[in-house]
């Protein structure tokens, strides 16, 4: 990675759309701004796994979708809607398949973050990590045996595994969007 000067890091969040709100560029440096897309595109091409962290940080923004569908998922079985049912926990796999895909990709890239908070939230934010990692080491065992389960017809099999599973997946699934919220927005 290269060293940039303050001037150098607004410049590169303005060309990649990510300049803090109220910030503004230098004079100068918004002068020559339309120059430097140009360079920057060099840059992203010299750089490429900067760009991949960048695109991959907006793809696990949707964290969520997984959420979304777990509790759609646990409805429709509520209301012995086995086919909707199915759908649902078979999207949820696939959106956390790919969302764990991306996360472990960018660690990969970027390492580990640094949570910037201090005090009694800090606290709070590393033992909801410390949990959210170790039930998510967890979840891909369970929610595939379940799955695996289901589709064999051992549905009295799924049901009593399902007990104990959904409930991780679910508490993996909303504090993982806690802790990214902590981590990126507070």
């Amino acid at each position: 990675m290269f060293k940039q000067s303050p001037k150098q890091l607004l410049v590169e969040q303005e060309l990649l759309g990510e300049l803090p709100a109220g910030a503004s560029l230098p004079k100068d440096a918004s002068e020559r701004l339309g120059a430097l897309r140009q360079d920057n595109q060099e840059i992203l091409d010299k750089y490429p796994a900067e760009r991949v962290a960048k695109e991959i940080q907006r793809r696990l923004a949707e964290e969520p979708l997984s959420l979304i569908h777990i509790l759609a998922g646990y409805g429709f079985a509520k209301a012995h809607k086995p086919a909707a049912h199915k759908k649902c926990m078979m999207s949820a796999l696939v959106v956390s398949a790919v969302f764990l895909i991306c996360y472990l990709t960018r660690f990969y890239l970027t390492g580990a973050h640094r949570y910037p908070g201090e005090g009694p939230l800090r606290i709070v934010y590393f033992g909801m990590l410390f949990s959210h990692m170790t039930l998510a080491a967890a979840t891909p065992p369970l929610a595939l045996r379940a799955a695996w389960l289901a589709t064999r017809g051992r549905i009295d099999d799924h049901r009593k595994l399902v007990r104990y599973a959904w409930p991780v997946w679910l508490y993996v699934s909303v504090t993982g969007v806690l802790v990214y919220l902590m981590l990126y927005h507070l």
